[in-house]
This record gives C-alpha cells, sequence and structure tokens, in this order.
C-alpha cells in the first residue's frame, strides 16, 4: 500500500543575471537504504534575479511502513553573456 507526500522547496536566485528554464527536482529518499522512492519536477520558464519561488511538488508515492526526507536539486540555462547565476535552496 502507497501513502503520498506532499513536498514543498524554497529556491532563491542569489546571482545577478535571470536564469532561464529552471527546473527543481524533488526526490523522496528512503532513509534506510539511502536511495530514491520517487521525484517529481516543475518548470520556471523565467526565474529573476533575487527571485524566490516556492514550488510544491505533487504528492510523492512512498511505502506506509518507510521513513523518508526530501531533497531538491535545481537545474537551469542562462545567457551565455551574462554570468551571477546563483542558486540557494533551503
Amino acid at each position: 500500500m502507497s501513502c503520498y507526500r506532499v513536498v514543498t522547496g524554497r529556491v532563491t536566485n542569489t546571482g545577478d543575471a535571470p536564469g532561464r528554464n529552471a527546473v527543481t527536482r524533488f526526490m523522496l529518499i528512503d532513509d534506510e537504504i539511502d536511495m530514491i522512492r520517487s521525484t517529481g519536477t516543475t518548470l520556471v520558464p523565467r526565474f529573476l534575479a533575487g527571485e524566490t519561488m516556492i514550488p510544491t511538488i505533487d504528492p510523492l508515492p512512498g511505502d506506509c511502513d518507510r521513513e523518508y526526507r526530501a531533497e531538491i536539486e535545481v537545474t537551469y540555462d542562462y545567457p551565455i553573456n551574462r554570468t551571477g547565476v546563483r542558486i540557494e535552496k533551503t
């Protein structure tokens, strides 16, 4: 039987340039075996400098009798002639 977890993250672009096509990948990780149980992603086409987003992913399935932690990673594209995109995750 599956139990579902809603995962919310907080991501801030602390750089001085916008990120484009920012993809936030949420991972539900089994604490006991340290393996990813399920994943989900969100897309933000333009992530402005100084902007904070708080994405929430649809419920991720896991086993009811297991303990999990959530982790996130962010990837993005940015214009080649601009630098300074830095992402902080909490």
